[in-house]
């Protein structure tokens, strides 16, 4: 998850939290009230950490579920 603040430095539990304070809000949207990265911009992030077989697989889930993954950054 990434978040566009320098706040909430709690760790939490299995949750991996990224800080961007210059995050923009094209790339945010709202999820049952909680801020988050839109599904494109959530892709665009794993390629930078995780193996091509995870980005394929979180690419068919995301068009598997009809979720928009154009304009990602």
């Amino acid at each position: 998850m990434t978040i566009a603040t320098l706040g909430g430095r709690y760790k939490r539990s299995g949750i991996r939290l990224h800080r961007c304070p210059s995050l923009p809000s094209t790339v945010t949207t709202r999820r049952n009230g909680i801020a988050v990265t839109t599904p494109a911009r959530t892709i665009a992030d794993l390629r930078r950490v995780a193996s091509i077989d995870e980005i394929r697989r979180a690419i068919r889930e995301a068009e598997f579920a009809g979720l928009d993954l154009g304009g990602g950054e």
